[in-house]
């Protein structure tokens, strides 16, 4: 039948006939035309199937279940819920230790410029342009009573590189390589 006349006819209820698997049509085997199993447009050939899947009997991994399955014992049901919940705990860890960032502060011993009127403390980049200002420590600007100017903190004059908590993790154990930092052992600026 000509597959526009087909879908027309379909369209226009009419019965068309229609060959139901390949190994039944003409040229698959030797059978002859006139004995090709057909089925009408109006039949499901999934209703079979679902009928006779839903009469089964249930199979898991392969092999036939049991129909009746043994309830779970609550020592069972208690331990099978501390599995999923500590399952759940790992799986949230793993992902907080991926996101949450870890971002270098200056160190105590870090060369700072002081703001003795405004009784502040600057990075260097952000000292810049400010004539005769005193160099200190951030440990002896602290124990002076400086406190971190808010717009040099606010632009990030006091931080360094930033790395995921398992970065820092694994490059701790020299899986990760460790970014650099930005200050040397002398309290000096690298940038």
């Amino acid at each position: 039948m000509n597959p526009v006349r087909q879908r027309n006819a379909l369209r226009s209820n009419e019965r068309v006939l229609l060959p139901l698997a390949t190994d039944q049509l003409p040229f698959a085997g030797s059978r002859p035309v006139d004995h090709i199993r057909t089925m009408d447009s109006d039949e499901t050939p999934l209703l079979d199937a679902a009928r006779t899947s839903r009469d089964s009997p249930p199979v898991e991994a392969g092999l036939a279940a049991s129909a009746a399955a043994t309830p779970l014992t609550e020592r069972e049901r208690v331990a099978r819920r501390w599995a999923v919940r500590w399952g759940v705990f790992g799986v949230i860890m793993v992902v907080l230790y991926t996101v949450i960032g870890h971002t270098e502060r200056a160190p105590d011993y870090a060369l700072i410029a002081r703001d003795e009127q405004a009784k502040v403390y600057l990075s260097p980049t952000c000292a810049f342009g400010r004539a005769n200002l005193p160099i200190s420590t951030i440990s002896a600007a602290k124990h002076d009573g400086f406190r971190p100017d808010s717009a040099c903190a606010k632009n990030g004059g006091f931080l360094g590189n930033s790395q995921s908590a398992m970065e820092e993790v694994l490059s701790k154990v020299s899986l990760y390589p460790k970014r650099g930092t930005r200050w040397r052992p002398d309290g000096s600026w690298k940038w």
